[in-house]
């Protein structure tokens, strides 16, 4: 059964200085030079982004619409599901400039972060995502109304005695900051048509 999220079972990573968290809605302004990004090879290590997580043992379906007016190349926000500090996808909307956005994720795994994205409207400031967890696989979907959601990624992360810690980012690369928004937040029993198949 689909129910709201409990907002007060999530904890800060990374906390900003200003941020507001409600029943039903969470917002906060990042700070500049925040970033999830891994890259070994040029010694890359960027673990400093916002994050607001709960850890989740069983299988489920979380859905939230995000809002941002983001201004600066990178400014980005969206969900975020973390095994460890080495091993973590995020996905949601990345700026470009003032004609083109990102829909994007990035996984990162074994010291490296890829990254995947389709180009949209900047002036989309509004969107909503919905995280599938079936065991340690993972899909993710998004929503320009909320009603039909199309696909963006599908990924596996290991898991230590299978909890994983998910919730909601938001961070600015750059010397930029901006308010991230996240409402109708709710969760519930998997909806991943494929894997309850399997159940």
């Amino acid at each position: 059964m689909k129910k709201r999220l409990d907002t007060s079972l999530l904890v800060w990573m990374n906390r900003p200085s200003l941020w507001t968290i409600g029943r039903s809605r969470i917002i906060f302004s990042t700070e500049p030079a925040t970033d999830f990004w891994i890259n070994q090879a040029r010694q890359l290590n960027k673990f400093n982004g916002h994050a607001l997580l709960l850890p989740i043992r069983q299988d489920f379906t979380l859905t939230v619409t995000i809002r941002a007016q983001l201004h600066e190349v990178y400014d980005q926000l969206g969900i975020f599901v973390m095994s460890d500090p080495s091993c973590w996808c995020k996905a949601g909307i990345e700026y470009r400039d003032e004609q083109a956005s990102s829909v994007c994720s990035t996984v990162t795994y074994g010291g490296f972060s890829d990254w995947a994205g389709m180009p949209i409207s900047s002036g989309i400031h509004t969107l909503t995502l919905r995280l599938h967890r079936w065991q340690n696989e993972f899909r993710v979907e998004f929503s320009f109304n909320g009603q039909k959601f199309k696909w963006l990624r599908e990924f596996a992360l290991p898991f230590t005695e299978g909890v994983a810690q998910v919730g909601f980012y938001a961070c600015s690369p750059k010397d930029s900051t901006f308010d991230a928004e996240f409402f109708d937040m709710m969760i519930e029993s998997l909806q991943w048509e494929e894997k309850r198949n399997k159940l």
